[in-house]
């Protein structure tokens, strides 16, 4: 197993190498992938598919309580207003 501070290296090397500015960590991208499963469970519902976005994506990143889930999950209502400024 890779230990964490060996993951952050790697990661910080990964992004450095693709030219990435800015904040990113190993957190960021299981925070990416959040939103990408969850994005995709709403295109789903979109088209019509039953499923539980908010479920699927507690599902895939292991958490046990869906309230773990929504910190990850993007909020229309703030991030309306983080734009506004």
């Amino acid at each position: 197993a890779m230990s964490y501070d060996m993951a952050r290296l790697v990661f910080k090397a990964a992004f450095e190498a693709a030219g990435l500015n800015g904040h990113y960590s190993c957190h960021s991208t299981r925070k990416s992938f959040a939103h990408a499963v969850y994005d995709h469970c709403l295109n789903l519902q979109a088209n019509g598919k039953p499923i539980d976005a908010l479920r699927t994506t507690q599902f895939a990143l292991g958490h046990t309580y869906a309230s773990s889930t929504e910190r990850y999950l993007p909020r229309p209502e703030i991030d309306s207003v983080v734009l506004a400024f």
